[in-house]
């Protein structure tokens, strides 16, 4: 169970966690959207630097988190982009673009097999259009991080993805969620392999806010990853 009091969280935590949070304090998402967010980033900075033996298997830390709250209430992009516009300035891993096909996803993947996905919307990614339910299926292989990934395309040839590390970050409607996602997508391999975060309501301050974070606190944040 993730808590959203701010208080609690950030008492239990140190390091860079500790900071993003208090980073985005004075964002409208809930703390348990921004705590995620900012778990899945640092474990895609961390890459397969570092693993959990699990018997015998290397478990890595490329997080496949999906928000899910109520469309224009949870804020669920917003809590996204703050997590994704670090790595996008900082360069340090690849992001994947919102809309792409299989072929292409895996092409890019093999130039540069370290790769964040950061989509406020889950079923622009994987939804229902056949290149989309194809591309769910290769990333079922994807996320258990083998040592070497191989997928023979028509218009690429043989892609041989050597050490990938793929991490997501989606937000989706539980409507667009039953409705717009291919079930068999869910409940196979992929969606057992996913972390479903689910809250109703964004943050209420009670009046406009800003920031007490100033350009040189947030560039020593970035500095952090």
């Amino acid at each position: 169970m993730i808590s959203d009091s701010f208080d609690s969280v950030v008492k239990s935590h140190t390091g860079w966690l500790k900071t993003y949070l208090q980073y985005t304090q004075y964002q409208e998402p809930a703390t348990g959207f921004h705590f995620m967010c900012g778990l899945t980033v640092l474990g895609a900075v961390l890459g397969r630097s570092v693993w959990y033996n699990g018997e015998g298997i290397r478990i890595y830390p490329n997080l496949w988190t999906v928000l899910v709250g109520p469309s224009g209430r949870a804020r669920k992009s917003t809590a996204i982009k703050l997590a994704t516009s670090l790595i996008r300035e900082t360069g340090v891993i690849e992001l994947s673009p919102n809309v792409i096909s299989g072929e292409k996803f895996l092409a890019r993947l093999g130039k540069n097999p370290h790769m964040l996905i950061g989509v406020g919307e889950m079923a622009a990614f994987m939804g229902k259009r056949v290149y989309q339910e194809a591309l769910a299926t290769r990333l079922t292989d994807l996320i258990d991080a083998q040592d070497v990934f191989e997928y023979d395309t028509f218009a690429h040839g043989l892609i041989s993805v050597k050490e990938p590390f793929v991490a997501a970050l989606f937000g989706t409607t539980p409507e667009w969620l039953m409705t717009e996602v291919d079930p068999a997508v869910l409940s196979g391999g992929l969606g057992s392999r996913m972390l479903f975060i689910s809250r109703e309501d964004k943050r209420d301050f009670g009046r406009p806010f800003e920031s007490r974070w100033h350009k040189e606190e947030v560039q020593q944040l970035r500095k952090l990853l």
